[in-house]
C-alpha cells in the first residue's frame, strides 16, 4: 500500500513551521513569568536540592519526601540547569527548557501522526493549532511534568497510527522507549492511554494483527528497565513508602474523591474546552462532524477511527474521575487538534455549523478580554502601577486577538484556509504574548515572593548574596514554595500558631510575618498590633525587639486567595 506521506522537503518545510510556533507559544513565558506556585515551585525545588545534594534518587521538598511521582522530569530539570544555569542562580527559565523541548517534539509528533491520520493539509493545520492554543502553550512553558509527558504519549500514538498502515524500522524501539519514559515522567498515565486507545479499537474493529511489529520480546523489558533502576533504589532508600504513597495514596485518592479541593462534576472539561483548545475550539464541530462522517475509510489520510479511539476514552475517564484539574485531559489535546483541523479543512461544507463557529470566534475572545479587563482595572491587583508602555502594548494585542479571531470564521467560511489558519496563528499566539509575556508578570499578584526576596538582597539580608544561611530567614504565615525556592533550601515556613516554638528552635535573625489582610488601615496601623503575639512573646522571653527592614507592602497568598500585609525585620536586642 502506498502511503499518501508529504514530499521530504515539504515534510520537513511543515515541521519547521510547527516546531517554531510551538517554541514561540511556550517560550512566551518562560523567560517572563515568576515561578509559579505551588506545583512548579515544588518540583524546582526538589530538582535544586538534587544538585545540593547529589541524591538523584530521593525527591525531597525541604525535608518533605515527595513520593507523588517519578523521578523524570526532576532529573531531566537537573540536568537542563547544570547545562544552561547554575543551582545557585534560581533561574526558573533554566528549569523550563525540558518542557520547552518537549513541546516542540509533542506538536512535531502530533503532524506526523496526522499526516496518516487526516492527510497532510489537515495535520499541519491541526498541529499549528495545537502549537498556539491556549492551555498547550502555557502547560509546556512552566517546569512540571505535563509536557514532557504529552511529548512521550503523542509519540507513541504517531507511531501507532504509522503501524496501522504498514511498520517502519525502529518503530518498536521507538515505542517502548516512550513507553518507559512516560512512566519514568507520570507513572501509569501514558500506558493507561495506550490501552484505552488499543482497547477502543479493538472493540470497534475487532482485529489488531497491525500491532505484530511491536510484540517483540523485549519490548516490555526495555520499558522496564528504563524505569526499573530507579524505582527499586526508591524503594530500597523509603523503605517501599514510595509506591505506598504514590499508588495508595496520591493516585488512589484523586480517583476516590475530589483531592486538595479540586473536584468538580462531569462536563467540566468538556465545558472548559472552548477556552483551553482556543483557537481551535472555533473548529471542533465541524471536526467532529467530519471525524464521524469519514470514520470508515481505512485509508491513509482517513482514519478517524484511530483520532475518535484516542481522545474519547481517556477524556471520558477524566471526566468521571472527581479530581479535576484544567490540564489533566492535556495528552488528547493533539487528538482534538486534529479533528479540528479536519474541520477547518472542510467547515464550508456544513453550513448549519457556520453560525456555530461564527459565534464561538465572537465570544471566546470577548470573555478573554473582560477577564483582562478584571485584572487591569481590579485595584486590588495593581495593575494600573505597571508601565503605562506595556499597558498599551498589551491592549494592542487584544485587539488583535479579538478581531483576528473573528475574521478567522470568516476565512474559513469562504473556504480560504490559509488565511483563515495564519489568523488562527495570530489569534493564539496574541494569547501568549498578551498574557504571559505582558500581563501576568506585571501582576503584583505573582510578584510576592520575588518582592520578598528583592526587598532582602538590597539590604543585605539575603541568604543566597550574604553571610546569612537560608535557615536565618523565617517566613510567618507565608509558607508557598516559590519563596522556598528563592531564598534557600532550610528557609523556616510556619503558621502563626507554631511560629514561637519554630523560632526558638532555629533561632533566625530575619522574620518575614505576613498578616492575612491588606486593608490599607492594617498597612498603616501600630507596629505592634501588626506583628501581633510572636513578637510580643520573643520581647518577654529573649528581650529581643524587631527593627523594620522595609514599610509594610501588599502581597498576595493567590493559592489561598489572600491578601495580605507583609512585614520584614530583623531582630535586635532591645535597649
Amino acid at each position: 500500500m502506498k502511503f499518501a506521506i508529504p514530499k521530504a522537503t515539504e515534510k520537513t518545510r511543515h515541521m519547521l513551521i510547527i516546531a517554531l510556533l510551538a517554541f514561540l507559544a511556550a517560550a512566551a513565558g518562560v523567560f517572563t513569568m515568576p515561578v509559579l506556585d505551588r506545583d512548579e515551585a515544588r518540583f524546582a525545588q526538589a530538582a535544586t536540592q538534587m544538585l545540593e545534594t547529589g541524591d538523584y534518587v530521593n525527591i525531597r521538598f525541604q525535608d518533605e519526601a515527595r513520593n507523588k511521582k517519578p523521578v523524570g522530569i526532576y532529573w531531566a530539570q537537573a540536568l537542563s540547569v547544570k547545562v544552561f544555569s547554575d543551582v545557585q542562580a534560581r533561574e526558573i527559565w533554566a528549569y523550563r527548557i525540558p518542557s520547552l523541548l518537549a513541546a516542540i517534539l509533542a506538536a512535531v509528533a502530533t503532524y506526523l501522526a496526522g499526516c496518516y491520520l487526516v492527510g497532510r493539509q489537515a495535520a499541519f493545520t491541526g498541529a499549528a493549532l495545537l502549537a498556539v492554543s491556549a492551555l498547550f502553550g502555557t502547560e509546556v512553558g512552566i517546569a512540571r511534568t505535563d509536557a514532557v509527558l504529552l511529548a512521550s504519549t503523542t509519540l507513541m500514538m504517531a507511531v501507532l497510527a504509522a503501524l496501522r498502515y504498514g511498520s517502519f524500522r525502529g518503530a518498536a524501539l521507538l515505542f517502548w522507549v516512550a513507553m518507559g519514559l512516560s512512566i519514568l515522567i507520570k507513572g501509569p498515565l501514558g500506558p493507561a492511554l495506550v490501552i484505552l486507545t488499543l482497547g477502543a479499537l479493538f472493540v470497534w474493529e475487532r482485529k489488531a494483527n497491525w500491532l505484530r511489529p511491536l510484540l517483540v520480546w523485549w519490548g516490555p523489558l526495555l520499558a522496564i528497565a528504563i524505569v526499573l533502576p530507579w524505582l527499586w533504589a526508591i524503594q530500597q532508600a523509603t523503605d517501599g513508602a514510595f509506591l505506598r504513597d504514590a499508588l495508595g495514596g496520591d493516585f488512589a485518592a484523586k480517583i476516590a474523591g475530589g483531592k486538595e479541593h479540586h473536584g468538580a462534576p462531569p462536563g467540566y472539561y468538556t465545558l472548559l474546552l472552548v477556552f483551553t483548545i482556543f483557537p481551535a475550539s472555533f473548529f471542533l464541530l465541524p471536526g467532529v462532524f467530519k471525524s464521524w462522517q469519514i470514520r470508515q475509510k481505512l485509508q491513509t489520510g482517513s482514519d478517524t477511527k484511530f483520532l475518535i479511539a484516542w481522545a474519547v476514552p481517556f477524556f471520558l475517564v477524566l471526566e468521571l474521575v472527581p479530581t479535576k484539574l484544567v490540564h489533566y485531559p492535556l495528552l488528547v489535546y493533539p487528538a482534538i487538534a486534529l479533528i479540528c483541523g479536519l474541520g477547518l479543512q472542510h467547515l464550508a461544507e456544513f453550513r448549519w455549523l457556520k453560525n456555530i463557529s461564527t459565534g464561538l470566534a465572537m465570544l471566546t475572545p470577548l470573555l478573554v478580554v473582560a477577564a483582562i479587563f478584571y485584572l487591569q482595572s481590579d485595584e486590588s491587583l495593581g495593575v494600573w502601577e505597571s508601565w503605562i508602555v506595556t499597558w498599551i502594548v498589551t491592549w494592542i494585542v487584544v485587539a488583535i486577538l479579538v478581531s483576528a479571531s473573528i475574521m478567522v470564521v470568516l476565512f474559513a467560511i469562504r473556504n480560504q484556509i490559509s488565511f483563515a489558519l495564519l489568523l488562527a496563528i495570530t489569534a493564539g499566539l496574541s494569547w501568549h504574548i498578551s498574557l504571559r509575556t505582558l500581563i501576568v508578570p506585571s501582576l503584583p499578584l505573582v510578584k510576592t515572593s520575588t518582592n520578598i526576596s528583592n526587598s532582602l538582597a538590597k539590604r543585605g539580608l539575603h541568604p543566597r548574596f550574604s553571610d546569612l544561611k537560608s535557615s536565618d530567614v523565617m517566613s510567618v504565615n507565608y509558607t508557598e514554595p516559590s519563596l522556598v525556592f528563592a531564598l534557600g533550601t532550610d528557609t523556616i515556613m510556619t503558621g502563626d500558631e507554631n511560629a514561637f516554638a519554630k523560632y526558638q528552635q532555629y533561632q533566625p535573625s530575619v522574620i518575614v510575618y505576613s498578616l492575612e489582610n491588606c486593608l490599607e488601615q492594617s498597612l498603616q496601623a501600630n507596629q505592634d498590633h501588626q506583628l501581633g503575639e510572636l513578637l510580643n512573646t520573643i520581647k518577654q522571653v529573649d528581650d529581643l525587639c524587631p527593627i523594620a527592614v522595609v514599610p509594610p507592602f501588599r502581597g498576595y497568598n493567590y493559592s489561598r486567595g489572600d491578601c495580605l500585609s507583609v512585614h520584614i525585620f530583623t531582630m535586635r536586642q532591645c535597649k
